[in-house]
């Protein structure tokens, strides 16, 4: 049960379940670090993945859109590789996208890109592992 909720709470901040747990400050103020590694980890993921896409707006346009994805899109797998992969059909249902309407296309390329490039470079190792 503990598990499940200080899940919960680091990636989405939900306090229902935890309140207990966290009755103590000290408590608190450490499970708030691990929930802003996490919050950390899927931003430089998604900037990692869509590196062009951050230039093509600005970081602060950037970030506050990741962070509108990473709410809505907590990971679902420690292995962040594959995190961001419906970062841009998010990009457009948001409102925001109107300043950049081009974004989400230009994100779906970048993705394409990115993900041909994994496939190669594990092609790659699986050649010279078969060697």
């Amino acid at each position: 049960m503990i598990i499940s909720a200080f899940s919960k709470y680091l990636q989405n901040g939900d306090l229902e379940n935890i309140a207990n747990y966290l009755a103590a400050d000290h408590s608190k103020q450490s499970i708030e670090i691990y929930r802003n590694n996490i919050q950390q980890n899927l931003l430089n993921s998604l900037q990692n993945t869509f590196p062009k896409s951050l230039e093509l707006i600005s970081d602060d346009a950037f970030t506050y859109l990741a962070k509108k994805y990473i709410a809505a899109n907590p990971a679902t797998s420690l292995d962040l590789n594959n995190y961001g992969l419906e970062f841009p059909e998010f990009l457009k249902t948001l409102a925001e996208i109107n300043k950049a309407p081009y974004l989400p296309e230009f994100a779906l390329s970048e993705l394409y890109l990115a993900k041909a490039e994994d496939f190669k470079l594990n092609k790659l190792r699986a050649n010279i592992n078969l060697a």
